[in-house]
């Protein structure tokens, strides 16, 4: 992409580029360019610039020379025309302004060049050619002009589309869009009016002298006809006279600016197009920008017109076709269709030409109607010049030459029109409902008169002089009986020969109504969606009508096109041979296309092509019959998160076109449509019930409950709004609700007084999840208990983010009203490292959200609260809205729980009547009330005129003008700070139909900020997925649940990554308090009773003792334990469960839970019905291989039943025994995709044995000749077919998860506080392991000598031979301090630990699994011998686990208890976040240490420190800092070549994202590690090359061929080869792979340049490295073609300048003889050389090469 001052940007020449602007009289003068995908001329002829200039040696201060600037970097160089302005001899550099862009810039003395003279001619003149643009602005009046610099920052360096006004004095004039609102907003500009013309005008001249004395000649770019989709101005001759009306006039003593409107065949043409224009088919303006042309309707007519202004309820408006400009309410605009952009605007603004003499008045002009010549341009205002004639019996009298008197008489009076002003927020609702209603904007100059004859009383009427009203009458019936002449000629004119043709009658056919019926039987005939779907009333007699009209179709007369008609009846045909009753509702005027109205299909619209119909007469009979009733129709009580394709077509079975169903009327929505319920005549089935057992949807009155939905961060972005703040031990919480939290704590409280504490405390009760719970007894917190003992409790008072310990005297049962609320705190971090404020408690603060983590944490910053802003309420991410209000681009919502809040700010503002401070001043932002109907409303102050104020009604959204006398003050009273009740929201679609329906709404927050809101009927219908399609192809999918033999669900493989998603989500929502949900047809979170896995689930019934809920996500019905709120993230994704009716070749119970291949044979039935395929294996393989093996094994880690990790115990089993395991399990395993790499352990059905599978090592990855090593025996052989090994084969030392395949009922076993003694006893014991599944986690059972590990330790705990209460207690009496026993273990602890707490092979290390393979990120290396590696299998495994044993670590440390070495919990202030760290360093006299953060990988001195748990004490670091294993550079430290070790190390390590396989050799601080990348260890990379110089062009240019093992083993096995294999040359080789050929009786590889005729270009890889040309090419194996290439292309790094080496003694060097080493600094991708240095006997080659 070319450089340039003006930014590439692909568009056409309808954007302006301004680089630079200046103020100039009352205009802007600018410098705006096109951009251009080809240089212009300029560009390209001045490019050679040396050529044609010189160095600058003179400067020359007459400005009579030509300079150039050029800008140069690596690529290119650009060069542009200047000026010298100034020069700073001292500095060397030159002030120079760029001709062609008008900017002003400092240039080095290097970079101007001055433009030789004695040039060819034709070249100096294009060099010297005027290539800027100059312009003025003219969109505002520039009447207060700032500094330049802020006319720059403005305007400059942007894109702007234009108008192009007009053209005086070789000056183009121009309006700019989206300009206007920001001169004005900045104070810089007026908007421009007829009467500031005036005044600009007198100016101009001025300007244009000014301008061309600075010899700025405009050259403008602009096209004559490049209007764009701007509507155009009238062009006239200076020969036609026009006749025209006045609409406005402007006098000053020496000019006449008038509006007219022409009146001619035009005018009239343009109306019938417009009443022409169907309204239900015109788009609505996407975005109402000022000079926006649109339509509108204004009384009952849509007119053409021009946005001239956007305000919040009112559109200020030109109506161009009228000349007029008038101020409405806001209304619908719409898009003007492309062919009414044809005829040109009907008014225009003229000069008159007004005699010295004559004295005007404007009531001669105003309303009356003239004939206009216009004669030419007026060059001071642009506008035409004209004169205006008045008809006197026959005879034209210029307007000029009437004396004043005549006109006087003849002069009505005019009503002014009175000035707009807000309506009162009542009637503002009935106002912008009715717009169309209460318009006075008058439709035409006839209708102006008339308007003002209805406007005046009966009085006024009576005191118009008679002769007056005889005068305006003859007026107008002279104009109208010249226009109807003008129309009856053009109609004359204009006609088409008249054809002769057979009218048929236009008969009138009667439609059925619905007649106040609330059901109906109706059968479906259009189906689109669960809420767009239509229904036609069942008439047993219509099937019957229909077919006798077609069976008398041949005795009808089929139409002809001169023989239709609009509006006519027909029997429409087409050619499936169905028929229709049908009216012509419009035609094109050769006939070719008609528009058709459909009787009895609810009046729907077609578009059909008259050749491809047949169209028959209508008779009375067909009358016989009224129009059928069609509903349009929407489905009641269902509301669907996500609505697309997918999810239509899956529910059109539930909708059968033909069938009869009963539909019950609920109501009439907003758009007209019925909201009924369906149910099956038939089946007596309904149909919502239908499809939630089908899992999709949920019922709309249970989703409606949305004032217990969580919080949403993601809808946060960007907020801003007054919370409470905490910060307890340098974590930050918010509670962005104050108001609500307020109220729940009253509630509390409440509920403390009314049920005072009993003296016996219920430990068992206390052992559910939620209480109450206090610090210090004054204030309750609703709190989750995390551990507890006899003696105190560990909570997260969750409301407040505070987790402590509290005694047991300090605990109180909940009730369930106090858990409907949900969290009410967030936790958060800082945008910055420190807090800028201090935080008090119950203080509120403002909060801004700047981003999310990708764990879901919100980043804040937090400012102190010093004014009352406007605060809106926290949204979820599903609303119920129970008011609207739309205000052009913006929509304000109120949610339904907020009606009775704003009922009580009424009413609390009511009684703060008359008792507010008065305030002296009133200034914007300031909060007040005032009282409108008897309601009170709070408002902001927007802006202030003389007597009103212009305010913003905070919980409506309206803005208002109120008289200053009627506002008080609230000030900072604690309504004045309560949030805002309405909700602002982009403007949707339907917006202004939903006025006052409620309705559930979608919120989401764009990618720009922005919120939006989607009712749930309108949700978007847009497949992202395309499940039907994908299984119609074919795809994988697993069955996950099964109801009968043909009766399943299963789960799309596309379904995978949001399976993730959800259950990530499920689970970090188990870490707030949600509220719990119980409504059937509820969308929920249910906890499984049997796997205590988590789901999303539809609640099918309350009955909790059944199976009460269905997966939609699996398809199981489960018992649930408990049912939570599902924010809507989760909600918005589809189901990922399908009910399937399955075809199968084999059992359908055998496939459950398993891959298979599935294909969509129909989605007609209720049904999906698909056929699973099974790769074809019979029904009885399957069903005879039971998928079990048996193991001993030995429990590493028990986390519960539900999930622990087993490892295998040698007990004298080898590989036989493994084999015979493959074998029970092989016909299940998993087929590979693609052949994997050489080396990968497989499943392979081999050529000896064609029925047993065997572990075995793929060597040979070709498809026709798959060759494996077996592991058993080492025997090397081929392989039939090979299946991906499962993981629990790979690696006999790994841990493999597991589950228990029985249901625990026992209390004793489920009892919490057994599970040490369970943990410990399934720990310890050796056991007999059976799987029932073949994927993990592993479903298994387990027994010990034959007895079930159940039963054993039911045995266990009936007998009571443990005591769970010998835990280490701190009695109250002891005069040991808790704090002191705890740091003195935690000393003995650490001291204990080896290896400077690096964990290793321990007891207690049992709780971890660790990979024996880590795959790591290098983070910082300071040598290749100490690095920081970042482990991700570790991250992966224990990150969850550290993070949430962080937030228990609650004991704090002493100072004096911590030792170097050990390991802490602290804060990071650099990370803000609490860690795992290491001491260092202690400094006693700053109370702080300096310490290492194990799983950042950086240091900071910390002063806060906690105990870690045990499990954070023996995990591993994350960021582990290593030492490389390199054996090979052991005991090189004193080789010269040595220290570029770590140069080689830090190029291959440090690229962005590159991961490495790390095995650990040696445990330490630090640890030795091998890295491996792509199977090479990176140790052994580092050895430096010996190496010979082959060809030396230049330092930087050279070949060399390495010396090593490997060219002796390729010489081996390429004679091996050639000796064994027939060789066929290669017919297409490909350029740039590796072939074998013959070079001088030796054959070599090579690698393919270039090919032409019978020859080929080739590089010699191994040898020479040279180009030779060769004839043929042969194949070359695989392990052959992978052996390094020996030679390579090189450049030096060179520590000097090039000319201080001997070029000539380098070259010398390139000796067969010489040996080099050779270390590569930097590898690169073999288009460059490889930058080395080299060494000869322990010296630098720079010894032998460097100049003396």
């Amino acid at each position: 992409m070319e450089k340039s001052l003006i930014p590439h940007k692909y568009t056409n020449n309808d954007l302006l580029f301004i680089t630079h602007a200046e103020f100039q009289g009352c205009f802007i003068k600018i410098w705006a360019n096109f951009y251009s995908q080809k240089k212009s001329n300029l560009e390209k002829n001045v490019q050679d610039y040396e050529r044609y200039s010189r160095d600058c040696n003179k400067l020359d201060l007459l400005g009579n020379k030509l300079y150039v600037y050029t800008w140069k970097n690596d690529y290119e160089s650009r060069v542009y025309r200047c000026r010298i302005i100034h020069s700073d001899l001292v500095a060397k550099t030159h002030t120079i302004i760029l001709i062609d862009y008008g900017r002003t810039m400092v240039a080095s003395f290097f970079d101007v060049r001055e433009v030789i003279q004695d040039l060819d001619p034709s070249f100096l003149i294009d060099i010297c050619q005027r290539a800027t643009v100059y312009t003025f602005l003219l969109s505002t009046f520039i009447s207060k002009p700032k500094s330049n610099n802020g006319l720059v920052n403005i305007l400059c360096n942007k894109y702007y589309k234009y108008r192009r006004d007009f053209e005086v004095g070789g000056i183009t004039f121009i309006s700019l869009f989206d300009v206007d609102k920001i001169l004005t907003e900045k104070g810089v500009a007026d908007f421009i009016n007829l009467a500031s013309m005036i005044t600009i005008a007198k100016s101009m001249e001025s300007t244009i002298k000014l301008n061309n004395e600075t010899d700025m000649i405009n050259s403008s770019p602009f096209k004559s006809n490049g209007y764009g989709s701007f509507l155009r101005s009238q062009h006239l001759d200076c020969v036609t006279l026009i006749d025209i009306t006045v609409t406005r006039i402007i006098m000053d003593n020496n000019s006449a600016l008038l509006t007219v409107r022409t009146l001619d065949n035009e005018s009239e043409v343009l109306t019938d197009m417009l009443n022409s224009i169907d309204r239900q088919n015109l788009k609505l303006a996407p975005v109402l920008e000022v000079y926006t042309p649109c339509l509108i309707v204004l009384r009952n007519k849509l007119v053409r017109a021009i946005i001239l202004e956007v305000k919040i309820d009112k559109l200020y408006i030109d109506l161009v076709d009228y000349g007029l400009k008038e101020l409405i309410p806001r209304t619908a605009v719409f898009e003007i269709p492309s062919n009414c952009y044809l005829i040109e605007m009907r008014s225009l603004n003229v000069i008159l030409d007004k005699p010295d003499d004559t004295i005007f008045n404007q009531n001669m002009f105003l309303r009356k109607y003239f004939k206009m010549l216009p004669l030419k341009i007026d060059p001071n205002f642009g506008l035409y010049k004209v004169k205006l004639f008045k008809k006197n019996n026959e005879e034209l009298i210029d307007v000029g030459d009437l004396s004043k008197s005549t006109y006087e008489q003849c002069s009505a009076s005019i009503k002014s029109q009175e000035m707009f002003s807000i309506t009162e927020i009542n009637d503002e609702i009935k106002s912008i409902e009715n717009n169309a209603d209460i318009c006075t904007t008058p439709k035409n100059n006839l209708n102006c008169i008339q308007n003002e004859k209805k406007d005046m009383n009966p009085k006024e009427m009576l005191s118009i002089d008679s002769k007056l009203k005889e005068t305006i009458d003859s007026e107008i019936n002279e104009i109208e009986n010249s226009q109807l002449k003008d129309i009856i000629y053009l109609e004359v004119v204009e006609k088409d020969p008249e054809v002769t043709k057979h009218i048929l009658p236009i008969m009138s056919l009667k439609k059925e109504t619905l007649n106040n019926t609330e059901k109906i039987i109706g059968s479906l005939i259009f189906y689109k969606s669960p809420f767009n779907f239509c229904v036609r009333q069942h008439n047993p007699n219509f099937e019957p009508f229909m077919n006798d009209i077609k069976s008398a179709l041949n005795s009808r007369y089929i139409l002809k096109k001169c023989e239709l008609v609009k509006n006519m009846y027909v029997i429409y045909q087409i050619q499936s041979n169905s028929i229709y009753r049908a009216k012509i509702i419009d035609m094109d005027s050769g006939i070719e296309k008609i528009k058709l109205q459909l009787i009895d299909e609810g009046d729907k619209i077609i578009n059909e092509y008259f050749d491809k119909i047949i169209l028959y007469n209508f008779v009375e009979s067909d009358c016989n019959l009224p129009g059928q009733l069609v509903l349009n129709c929407s489905l009641s009580d269902m509301w669907f998160p996500v609505i697309n394709i997918d999810t239509t077509l899956m529910l059109q079975p539930y909708f059968k076109l033909g069938e009869l169903y009963k539909i019950l009327i609920v109501k009439t929505d907003e758009s007209g449509s019925k909201v009924v319920q369906m149910i099956h005549k038939d089946t007596n089935i309904d149909v919502s019930n239908a499809i939630l057992q089908s899992g999709i949807g949920q019922r709309l009155n249970a989703a409606m409950k949305t004032d217990e939905n969580p919080y949403e961060e993601n809808l946060l972005i960007g907020q801003s709004f007054l919370s409470y703040v905490y910060n307890y031990h340098l974590k930050i919480s918010i509670q962005p609700e104050p108001n609500t939290v307020d109220e729940l704590e009253e509630e509390i409280l409440k509920y403390i007084n009314e049920n005072p504490r009993s003296e016996s405390v219920d430990i068992d009760y206390l052992q559910s999840t939620y209480c109450l719970a206090t610090i210090d007894n004054d204030q309750w917190y609703r709190a989750y208990i995390k551990s507890m003992n006899e003696e105190s409790i560990i909570v997260n008072m969750f409301d407040i983010g505070l987790l402590t310990d509290v005694p047991l005297n300090q605990i109180r049962p909940i009730s369930s009203d106090l858990l409907k609320k949900p969290q009410l705190c967030l936790n958060c971090h800082l945008e910055t490292k420190y807090l800028d404020v201090k935080i008090t408690e119950k203080t509120l603060y403002n909060v801004t959200v700047k981003s999310i983590d990708r764990n879901g944490m919100l980043c804040i910053s937090i400012k102190e609260h010093n004014s009352a802003p406007l605060s809106t309420p926290i949204v979820r991410g599903i609303e119920k809205i129970s008011f609207l209000h739309v205000d052009g681009d913006l929509t304000y919502l109120q949610r339904s729980q907020d009606i009775s809040k704003v009922e009580q700010v009424s009413e609390n503002l009511s009684k703060l009547n008359g008792k507010l401070e008065i305030k002296a001043s009133i200034v914007p932002g300031d909060i007040y009330m005032f009282e409108n109907h008897g309601k009170y409303y709070r408002c902001v102050v927007k802006s202030i005129n003389s007597n009103v104020v212009i305010v913003h009604c905070i919980d409506f959204g309206y803005e208002k003008q109120i008289e200053k006398k009627k506002l008080q003050y609230l000030g900072h009273t604690k309504i004045a700070i309560k949030p805002a009740l309405v909700i602002t929201v982009k403007t949707f679609p339907m917006a202004f139909n939903m006025s006052r329906t409620m309705f559930l709404a979608n919120m989401h927050v764009d990618l720009d900020g922005t919120l939006n809101a989607l009712p749930n009927k309108i949700t978007s219908m847009q497949s992202h997925h395309k499940i039907i399609e994908t299984l119609e192809n074919g795809c994988l999918v697993k069955v996950t649940y099964v109801n009968s033999d043909s009766d399943c669900w299963i789960v799309p493989h596309l379904f995978n990554d949001k399976l993730k998603i959800i259950s990530d989500i499920l689970i970090k929502m188990q870490s707030k308090m949600i509220p719990a949900v119980t409504e059937i047809g509820s969308m929920c979170a249910a906890l499984h009773s049997v796997t205590k896995n988590w789901h999303r689930a539809l609640i099918l019934d309350v009955d909790k003792s059944t199976e009460n809920v269905l997966s939609i996500d699996t398809g199981e019905r489960f018992k649930a334990l408990k049912t939570t709120k599902l924010v809507s993230e989760i909600q918005k994704i589809p189901n990922c469960a399908l009910r399937c009716r399955a075809i199968s070749n084999v059992n359908i119970n055998t496939l459950l839970n398993k891959d298979v291949e599935c294909k969509l044979m129909s989605y007609t039935q209720s049904l999906l019905e698909v056929k699973l395929f099974t790769n074809d294996i019979n029904e009885l393989e399957i069903t005879s291989t039971v998928s079990f093996m048996e193991w001993a094994i030995t429990i590493n880690r028990f986390e519960s039943f539900n999930e622990f990790y087993v490892k295998k115990v040698e007990d004298g089993s080898n590989n036989e025994i493994l084999d015979v395991q493959l074998n029970s399990i092989a016909i299940n395993l998993e087929d590979f995709s693609q052949l994997p790499p050489i080396g990968t352990l497989v499943a392979a059905l081999i050529d000896k044995n064609k029925c047993v599978w065997y572990k075995a090592e793929l060597l040979t990855p070709v498809k026709t000749n798959l060759v494996v090593r077996i592991i058993n025996d080492d025997t090397i052989c081929k392989a039939i077919k090979i299946k991906v090994l499962p993981s629990i084969f790979l690696d006999e030392n790994l841990y493999f998860k597991c589950y228990l395949d029985q249901e625990i009922e026992d209390v004793n076993i489920n009892d919490p506080l057994n599970f040490d003694v369970i943990s410990e006893m399934m720990i310890k014991y050796k056991w007999v392991m059976k799987t029932t599944s073949n994927t993990e986690p592993y479903r298994v059972t387990l027994t010990h000598d034959g007895v079930d590990c159940i039963d054993m330790l039911y045995t266990i705990l009936t007998n009571d031979n443990h005591d769970i209460s010998n835990n280490s207690k701190i009695s109250k009496n002891e005069p040991q301090t808790l704090e002191n026993v705890v740091n003195d273990n935690f000393a003995e602890s650490t001291l204990e630990n080896p290896l400077n707490n690096i964990p290793t092979k321990t007891s207690n290390e049992n709780d971890l699994i660790l990979p024996e393979v880590e795959t790591v990120v290098i983070k910082h290396i300071d040598t290749f011998q100490y690095f920081y590696a970042h482990s991700e299998s570790l991250s992966m495994l224990y990150m969850p686990r550290i993070n949430e044993d962080l937030d228990v670590c609650v004991v704090e440390l002493s100072l004096d208890h911590i030792t170097v070495g050990c390991i802490v919990v602290t804060y990071s202030h650099h990370f803000n976040c609490w860690c795992r760290a290491k001491i260092e360093i202690i400094h006693l006299e700053s109370s702080s240490a300096y310490c290492y953060l194990l799983d950042f990988g950086d240091y900071e001195e910390c002063s806060e420190f906690y105990k870690p748990t045990e499990f954070l004490n023996m995990c591993p670091p994350l960021v582990r800092r290593c030492s490389l294993y390199a054996p090979n550079l052991a005991g090189q430290e004193n080789q010269i070549w040595f220290p570029n070790v770590n140069d080689m190390f830090k190029d291959m390590i440090i690229i962005d994202g590159i991961k490495f396989d790390m095995i650990i050799k040696t445990q330490g601080d630090p640890c030795v590690v091998s890295l491996i990348q792509a199977g090479c260890d990176v140790g052994t990379m580092l050895d430096p090359l010996y190496v010979q110089l082959l060809q030396v062009k230049s330092f930087s240019d050279f070949k060399i061929k390495a010396i090593s093992s490997d060219q002796e083993y390729l010489t081996k096995k390429l004679d091996s080869y050639v000796n064994q294999t027939n060789l066929v040359p290669v017919e297409n080789p490909i350029v740039g792979e590796f072939y074998l050929t013959k070079i001088e009786s030796k054959y070599v590889r090579v690698q393919l340049e270039s090919y032409s005729g019978s020859k080929y270009a080739i590089i010699d890889i191994d040898d020479t490295f040279s180009v030779l040309s060769v004839t043929n090419l042969f194949e070359l194996p695989e392990d052959i073609r992978s052996i390094p290439i020996l030679c390579m292309s090189c450049s030096l790094i060179l520590d000097d300048k090039e000319e201080n080496y001997s070029l000539s003694n380098f070259k010398k060097l390139a000796n067969p003889q010489v040996t080099f080493i050779m270390c590569i600094i930097t590898e690169n991708d073999g288009s460059t050389p490889n930058l080395v240095r080299l060494y000869i006997d322990n010296k630098s080659i720079f010894d032998f090469i460097k100049l003396q």
